[in-house]
């Protein structure tokens, strides 16, 4: 079921990690919105950083990778994003990846709202 605490946990990750990994000179968007008629949360979070290969995004759906590819090497973007999908499913939300290596990544999130 819909969870705040959850859902600033999931925006958290995503943002922190958009954040570590991408350049100082880069970008980092987010939004948020309420879809009708659905009734959902739809958050986005989009950045200019080094992205990801197909395979990268494969694993991290399938909770097998953590990277090193961040900026000066950070680690650890397999995580955050392990535990943003896991939550988001526990709220029978969804989760979607569109990267490009070196050109950035793109992830939203639908979440059902209960009124």
């Amino acid at each position: 079921s819909f969870s705040k605490h959850k859902i600033l946990q999931i925006l958290g990750n995503l943002i922190s990690n958009s954040i570590k990994f991408t350049p100082e000179n880069g970008s980092v968007e987010v939004d948020l919105s309420i879809k009708r008629p659905e009734i959902e949360l739809v958050a986005s979070v989009k950045d200019s950083g080094v992205g990801m290969t197909e395979a990268q995004i494969n694993d991290i759906l399938a909770d097998e990778a953590e990277s090193t590819q961040g900026t000066d090497h950070e680690r650890g973007f397999g995580f955050g994003f392990k535990l943003a999908r896991h939550l988001v499913e526990t709220m029978k939300g969804t989760l979607q990846i569109e990267s490009e290596k070196g050109k950035g990544t793109h992830i939203t999130i639908s979440i059902p709202l209960e009124l």
